[in-house]
């Protein structure tokens, strides 16, 4: 009786009534799923002769659905850094001088993911992401000891397991601590790749 009541029960679940339900149904399980925990790693290398800064990041993050959409997804977290290279600027007598920066940094950010709905176990998707980072030092030379990173890229998601996935994309990074045009915000630019795993809360 019991093995035919659980048989009637995955037939009702799995059997949909109607096309509207049908979607819902099949969202449910896409890629982004609501409930998530990533961690992940980021390599960024400079894309400027003047700021020859190459940065390793690695994410925490958690978060699900945003507003219920299956296409839009948030995730909130923090993000730990490592930056170490150059920087060339004006001094007073506007030559050129080459400045040795690197510095750790560690603050809270979060993430927008625009997604396709999951298909054969794959998603794609369009992120973009900020945070404000907190630094060992004033980074980069000549800057403050805080920054706020921005992060922008095409990513790919794929299922490995029920409640598992990887994913990869390539990230654009501006870093800037936002006090404007001048040598106080020696701001640096980068571009790389981002590898993350997830799973469903």
């Amino acid at each position: 009786m019991r093995r035919c009541l659980r048989i009637l029960a995955l037939a009702a679940t799995c059997a949909p009534r109607d096309a509207t339900e049908a979607a819902p149904q099949a969202g449910h399980t896409a890629g982004a799923g609501n409930g998530r925990i990533e961690a992940g790693i980021e390599r960024l290398w400079p894309t400027h002769a003047d700021r020859q800064i190459a940065t390793t990041s690695v994410n925490a993050f958690m978060g699900g659905n945003l507003w219920r959409r299956r296409w839009l997804a948030w995730r909130v977290g923090l993000t730990m850094t490592y930056a170490d290279g150059y920087i060339v600027q004006f001094d007073e007598h506007f030559r050129n001088v080459r400045f040795d920066t690197s510095a750790g940094g560690l603050g809270p950010s979060g993430l927008v993911r625009l997604q396709t709905p999951e298909w054969a176990g794959v998603t794609l998707a369009l992120e973009s992401s900020g945070g404000l980072l907190l630094y060992t030092r004033h980074f980069p030379a000549g800057g403050d000891i805080y920054n706020f990173m921005w992060r922008a890229g095409p990513s790919l998601e794929a299922r490995v397991a029920p409640s598992w996935w990887v994913g990869a994309g390539l990230r654009w990074m501006h870093v800037s601590n936002g006090q404007g045009l001048h040598p106080g915000n020696p701001a640096y630019n980068a571009r790389g790749a981002s590898l993350w795993l997830a799973r469903r809360r």
